[in-house]
């Protein structure tokens, strides 16, 4: 907008000094006026054009940046919070181990008793399958749960870098058009 804004005013400038040459000057200077004010105009227009085509090289690259790096940071994150999750499933793998050998162990002690110990050992029995369907269930349950979430965040990354590899698409479509717009100026001045 800036820039735009001073291109005007070089415009205006351009004019009024063409204006004023014109009141001063022969047939012979002011052609020569003219086509050299007409030179200046072109030129700053094309300093103008070179000026934007840098500060959207710059923008586009400050952005591609900033895309690269929250890229990076999201699948940091979600590699730390996989790891995380392994290491609650070997905790509850080795928490379910010690709970049977504890199971075990009682059993073996019970059998001493011999009528007590079908009694016990049906209880305990039905207990612990119980214990382990409960806790089985809820295992299944939290990692479809976690594994879902898994597969939304890896989605919306996914949706994040398409999203990304547009807009640098479309900076990269602006900077060739200024590119050729800034080429046809050029080839005009030579003309």
């Amino acid at each position: 907008m800036e820039v735009l804004q001073n291109f005007k005013q070089s415009q205006a400038a351009t004019k009024e000094s063409i204006l004023q040459a014109d009141k001063a000057l022969t047939a012979g200077e002011k052609a020569l006026a003219a086509e050299q004010a007409k030179t200046e105009a072109v030129e700053r227009e094309q300093e103008l054009l070179k000026q934007t085509l840098n500060e959207t090289q710059q923008k586009m690259e400050a952005q591609e940046r900033s895309f690269k790096k929250n890229i990076a940071l999201l699948k940091d994150k979600m590699k730390i919070e996989k790891e995380n999750e392994q290491k609650n499933q070997e905790k509850m793998a080795k928490y379910m181990q010690s709970v049977e050998e504890l199971l075990r162990k009682k059993q073996e002690k019970e059998m001493q008793h011999e009528i007590e110990v079908q009694r016990i050992k049906a209880e305990s029995e039905a207990t612990t399958r119980k214990i382990l369907e409960e806790v089985q269930k809820m295992n299944e349950q939290k990692w479809k749960e976690r594994e879902k979430n898994y597969q939304e965040r890896m989605k919306r990354l996914e949706e994040v870098e398409k999203e990304s590899e547009r807009k640098i698409e479309r900076l990269h479509e602006e900077n060739k058009k200024l590119e050729n717009e800034l080429q046809s100026k050029g080839s005009c001045n030579i003309s």
